[in-house]
């Protein structure tokens, strides 16, 4: 196997010389205005061997997390760095056996393994995603336990608490629910409750429904503001807004061959909106 633990006595053998093993769990919940739902989770377990850019492996894998920093914006593809396959290594997602997500002491939500598609020579393994995305088993605002057992992973049994979503949200003014229209390349002020969790993130989408036009602008939480600009978008056009409410919590681990569970609670609420003139 191209992830076999070298030979050497562990003592003598440091984490950027042996790699490490990490659990990479997402939770998603997006309520639309109208009543639709989507939900998922998805997890892997990853053995990035030393000197991999586990960002770049990660986003290359489609277990990416990459967002602008708090107070600026990505207009489109462009403005989003890319990966470069130079930084990633051979890496290998591990089997893990039974695979769970529960929520407030629910029934299981269980994730089924994929067989991951090779990207050329770098990734290969099993990635474990929900079955389907009615939501059931995934609300927001309630403690999550995330538990596997079997594989090449060993047991893992870890709870948090996810975020609830956004409220008391106005855009310039108008309550998201109620809100209509854009204008392009217009300031358009954003207010929510702010958060007081310091893993909590608020990112903006806008992504036109007709083209590959988009707009990612992020937020400190606690702050409970923020502005962002539409530009390139056209008069009469439609997009879909969304706005997050992302918490990020990343766990040591001991007792297992995992190092770390990187557990991502991302909670939205979405709106069409049509731009109009400034």
């Amino acid at each position: 196997s191209a992830i076999a633990c070298s030979v050497a006595p562990e003592s003598y053998s440091s984490d950027e010389e042996r790699g490490s093993t990490h659990a990479v769990v997402t939770i998603s919940r997006q309520e639309l205005t109208g009543g639709a739902t989507r939900a998922d989770a998805l997890a892997g377990f990853i053995r990035f061997p030393a000197a991999t850019d586990r960002a770049v492996a990660l986003e290359l894998a489609g277990l990416g997390m990459h967002l602008p920093e708090p107070g600026h914006c990505w207009q489109g593809e462009q403005g989003r760095p890319g990966p470069e396959l130079s930084d990633v290594a051979a890496i290998e997602f591990l089997e893990a056996g039974r695979v769970r997500v529960i929520a407030d002491g629910g029934p299981p939500h269980e994730l089924a393994p994929h067989v991951f598609p090779s990207v050329g020579d770098f990734i290969s393994g099993v990635l474990y995603a929900s079955r389907e995305r009615s939501g059931q088993g995934l609300p927001a605002g309630e403690r999550y336990r995330f538990a596997a057992d079997g594989g090449a992973v060993g047991t893992l049994d870890i709870e948090n608490a996810a975020p609830h979503p956004l409220t008391d949200v106005t855009l310039n003014g108008t309550p998201f629910d109620a809100l209509e229209s854009v204008s392009t390349d217009e300031p358009l002020d954003v207010i929510w409750s702010g958060s007081t969790h310091p893993a909590d993130r608020v990112y903006v989408e806008l992504t036109s429904t007709r083209s590959s036009k988009s707009l990612v602008c992020a937020f400190e939480d606690a702050a409970g503001a923020g502005t962002l600009v539409p530009t390139g978008f056209e008069e009469h056009e439609s997009a879909q807004l969304l706005l997050h409410r992302l918490r990020i919590l990343r766990t040591p681990w001991q007792g297992s061959p995992v190092d770390e569970v990187e557990l991502r609670l991302d909670f939205s609420q979405g709106h069409l909106v049509t731009f109009g003139a400034p």
